[in-house]
C-alpha cells in the first residue's frame, strides 16, 4: 500500500499536475492498518517453527503489487480525464476540454449562421474585432440570442442550468459588502454584464463603456466563437468551463474555477480515492495466505477481518459520495 500510495500520487502530481489531499492518505492509511490488524485473529494457523524471514521476497512482492496497483489508478485517472464519459450523470461530462471544444464550436456555427442571415456589423468578426460600423444593439441581442441557444443545447444534452452551478455558491467569491454571498449564478451573471455588452448597448450598470472601447482597441475584444465584448479575452465557455481571469472585486487574485473545473475536481477525486482504498485494502486477502499454491479463500477469512474490510469500505464510500462535493481547490486538474 506505501508503494502504490507514493507512485501513484507522485505520478498524478508530476504528470497532471493534480494534488490528493493529505488528510485523505492519513485516513486510507489508518483504515488499511486497522484491518490488517484483524489478520491476529484470522482462521490461518502460522507456522511453529517458521525457517525464516524471506526479506527478498518480502521487498520484491510488495513492490510488484504495489507498481501494478499504480498502473490501474494512473491508466484510469487518465482515461476518465481525457475521455467523453459520464454524460448525463449528474456531474456532467469529466472532459472539461471536451465541453470546452463543444462550447467553442456551437459559438463559433452561431456566428457563421449570424454572419449569412445578416451581417458582420451586427455579429462582430471573427479575426477578433469590432467593425467601426457595427450596430450596438445587434451586437449586443447577437450575444443575448447566442447564449441562450448553448443553454438550451446544453440542457438537453446533459443536464440542467441550475445543477451546473448548485454546489458553487461562494466557492470563489471575495468579501463583498453586508457579508454578502452570492449564488454562482449570480456572479456568472456579474461576469456577463459587467464586461459585455447588453442587448440595448450599454454595459452593465453603466460602470465601463465597453462598445467604445473595444472600437477604441483598448483592450476589449469580440471573438466570434463566444466571446462578446469581453476583458482580458475571456470567453463564456472558458467561464463556464475552465478558468477565467475577470473581475478582481469579484474573483480572487483575479481567479476563478469554472463549475465544469470544480465538479470535475470533486468527481476525480472521489474516484481516485474509492479505487486505491478498495483495491489497496482488497489486498489483505491476498496477503493473509501463505505460498503461491493457496487459493486466498480455500480457508474461510475470520468474521473480524470481513467486518473490518467491510467496514472501512463504508467508510471510504461515505468519504467518497459526501466529502468530496463542491471540494474547494486553488488547482486545476
Amino acid at each position: 500500500m506505501t508503494v502504490r500510495i507514493v507512485f501513484t500520487f507522485g505520478i498524478l502530481t508530476v504528470a497532471w499536475n493534480w494534488y490528493f489531499p493529505p488528510i485523505l492518505v492519513v485516513i486510507l492509511a489508518i483504515l488499511n492498518d486497522g484491518t490488517i490488524l484483524t489478520i491476529s485473529k484470522d482462521n490461518v494457523v502460522a507456522s511453529p517453527h517458521p525457517d525464516s524471514w524471506k526479506l527478498k521476497e518480502v521487498f520484491i512482492s510488495s513492490i510488484s503489487f504495489g507498481l501494478w496497483l499504480t498502473l490501474s489508478t494512473i491508466v484510469l485517472f487518465a482515461i476518465v480525464n481525457n475521455s467523453s464519459g459520464f454524460e448525463s450523470t449528474g456531474v456532467e461530462n469529466l472532459c472539461v476540454g471536451c465541453m470546452k471544444d463543444e462550447c467553442h464550436d456551437f459559438f463559433q456555427g452561431q456566428y457563421q449562421t449570424c454572419v449569412m442571415e445578416n451581417n458582420a456589423t451586427g455579429c462582430g468578426e471573427m479575426t477578433g474585432s469590432v467593425p467601426q460600423a457595427a450596430s450596438v444593439s445587434d451586437v449586443g441581442a447577437f450575444r443575448e440570442s447566442a447564449i441562450n441557444a448553448y443553454w438550451t443545447q446544453y440542457q438537453e444534452k446533459y443536464d440542467s442550468r441550475s445543477k451546473l452551478f448548485e454546489d458553487l455558491a461562494d466557492v470563489h467569491l471575495n468579501w463583498l459588502p453586508n457579508d454578502a454571498k452570492p449564488s454562482a449564478e449570480t456572479a456568472y451573471n456579474q461576469f456577463v454584464y459587467s464586461y459585455t455588452l447588453g442587448v440595448g448597448g450599454e454595459a452593465y450598470e453603466g460602470d465601463y463603456d465597453v462598445f467604445n472601447a473595444a472600437q477604441l482597441g483598448k483592450g476589449v475584444t469580440f471573438i466570434g466563437n463566444d466571446e462578446v465584448p469581453i476583458t482580458n479575452e475571456v470567453s463564456f465557455c472558458d467561464y463556464v468551463w475552465g478558468f477565467s481571469n475577470w473581475n478582481s472585486t469579484w474573483t480572487r487574485d483575479n481567479e476563478m474555477i469554472g463549475p465544469g473545473i470544480q465538479r470535475k475536481e470533486g468527481v476525480l477525486r472521489s474516484l481516485v480515492y474509492l479505487q486505491v482504498s478498495i483495491s489497496g485494502q482488497a489486498l489483505i486477502f491476498v496477503t493473509r495466505t501463505a505460498g503461491s499454491n493457496n487459493w486466498f479463500f480455500a480457508e474461510k477469512p475470520c468474521n473480524l477481518l470481513l467486518i473490518a474490510f467491510v467496514f472501512a469500505q463504508v467508510v471510504a464510500s461515505v468519504i467518497g459520495w459526501i466529502g468530496f462535493g463542491g471540494y474547494p481547490t486553488d488547482r486545476i486538474a
